[in-house]
């Protein structure tokens, strides 16, 4: 696919993609930043369980850290998949879906009879988690003037 030129470009690009605040239901924005919540308490609830991972799972402190690594690494690998989805389906869609999977995944993590099912299950926890933060800045800013935000 070849880019095309717009033959009458806005004399305001700052306001191209936009809408105003006004059109933006506030119920979305609140959506939102409790699905981050919910991301943000998904990623950090685990650095202050170590000690307890470790005693629970008779395995060491390092051992354990593994269950805050695989996260982070999935989460950060993930936000690749993710950006294009987004763009593809709509990053509100994809947000929302994320945050069930979010939600699953976490309960998974709860429920690991195991160390290693753990770690499986946190890396499936952060791959879920990569969609909610990242895209949510992403689609207030697609919808947000930026003067609003």
């Amino acid at each position: 696919m070849t880019p095309t030129l717009n033959p009458n470009p806005d004399p305001n690009p700052k306001q191209q993609g936009t809408t105003t605040s006004a059109s933006i239901p506030s119920t979305a924005i609140i959506a939102l930043a409790f699905g981050s919540f919910g991301s943000g308490m998904s990623m950090r609830v685990t650095d202050a369980m170590l000690v307890r991972l470790a005693a629970e799972f008779d395995v060491s402190l390092g051992t354990a850290a593994m269950a805050i690594t695989v996260f982070g690494f999935a989460y950060g690998f993930s936000q690749l998949l993710f950006g294009p989805l987004g763009d593809r389906y709509g990053k509100y869609l994809v947000i929302a879906w994320g945050c069930l999977a979010c939600a699953i995944t976490a309960l998974a993590c709860g429920l690991m009879p195991d160390f290693p099912s753990l770690v499986l299950a946190r890396v499936l926890a952060g791959a879920t988690c990569a969609s909610i933060i990242p895209l949510s800045m992403a689609w207030i800013g697609d919808v947000v003037a930026y003067e609003d935000r």
